[in-house]
């Protein structure tokens, strides 16, 4: 699959864009400046992608990143326009890479795990085995001898039978090994980015909970587990009630058991919501009964 990047509709018209431009003094009688521009960052991203994977183009030089975007001036000039433009963080790394790319690095990582998993199965299934023990091809001439005799014959060895063993036997019967592992579920991430109430500096705290995210490598399940407990933590009583204080970074969240296992009781200040069908809960009709249970304002004694 040809990897891709998603390039926003006002790349044209962004002030940044014509910025660089402007620093480059892009010129032609075909095309505007800010067309040349866009068409110079759009070269560059779509190296980035098979070349750079992480945006970090710290290790690459002046020359390497001009010849990137197809930019036949100074490559110093253009490293530094980008720059000072805005598109290049002064660390050399494409500024808010994360964010275009962060579908394109979660499916990468999606299909790193798959591939492993069809080289896996694939050795497998070259290894033959009987019962977990690997058989060994022996090439040695064999003689056989034929003779009548009246002994018992023995049970079939070649078929699991967990009957047939007495305690002198020295050959345990095992099944195959079964991978219990189920496959990481790497799409739900953006979804609990998206819903976390705190972002804690949008680049830091997303690379820093993604990493826990990979290392966690929940299943389909558990990711859907980890997301209901984050809905009920962000309307629970400690998170709520004081103004947020206590609410911990996105990777902590991730990275402690009592989070994302547990789902804490609501706020008694949070309302809750009406069911499918438009009625009120019963805790929203206690709400109202003791509303209305208190005196108005004219039976209040002076």
């Amino acid at each position: 699959m040809i990897p891709w990047i998603q390039v926003y509709s006002n790349l044209i018209t962004h002030p940044k864009t014509s910025a660089l431009a402007d620093l480059l003094k892009l010129t032609s009688r075909s095309a505007a400046p800010n067309v040349i521009a866009a068409g110079l960052l759009v070269s560059l991203w779509t190296w980035a992608v098979q070349n750079a994977y992480s945006g970090d183009l710290s290790g690459c030089s002046d020359r390497a990143i001009a010849d990137a975007a197809r930019y036949l001036g100074k490559p110093q000039s253009f490293v530094a326009a980008l720059t000072q433009a805005g598109w290049l963080d002064p660390d050399r790394k494409l500024h808010n890479w994360d964010r275009y790319a962060s579908l394109l690095m979660e499916q990468e990582d999606n299909r790193r795990a798959k591939t492993n998993e069809r080289v896996k199965r694939y050795r497998n299934k070259k290894t033959p085995s009987c019962n977990g023990y690997t058989s060994v091809t022996c090439n040695a001439p064999v003689t056989v001898t034929c003779n009548e005799s009246n002994a018992p014959t023995l049970p079939n060895h070649t078929k699991h039978n967990p009957n047939i063993y007495s305690a002198h036997n020295t050959l345990p019967v095992t099944d195959p090994p079964k991978n219990t592992r189920a496959e990481f579920d790497s799409q739900s991430f953006s979804v609990f980015w998206e819903t976390y109430p705190t972002k804690n500096g949008e680049k830091s705290g997303r690379e820093a909970a993604w990493e826990a995210w990979r290392k966690l490598s929940p299943s389909r399940d558990q990711a859907a587990s980890i997301l209901s407990n984050l809905k009920a933590w962000k309307i629970s009583g400690q998170w709520v009630d004081d103004g947020d204080r206590f609410i911990p970074k996105a990777a902590k969240f991730l990275s402690d058991p009592a989070y994302y296992n547990a789902a804490p009781a609501p706020s008694k200040h949070h309302a809750i919501p009406k069911g499918a069908s438009g009625e009120l809960g019963e805790a929203e009709l206690e709400a109202i009964r003791r509303v209305l249970a208190q005196p108005d304002e004219e039976d209040v004694p002076c």
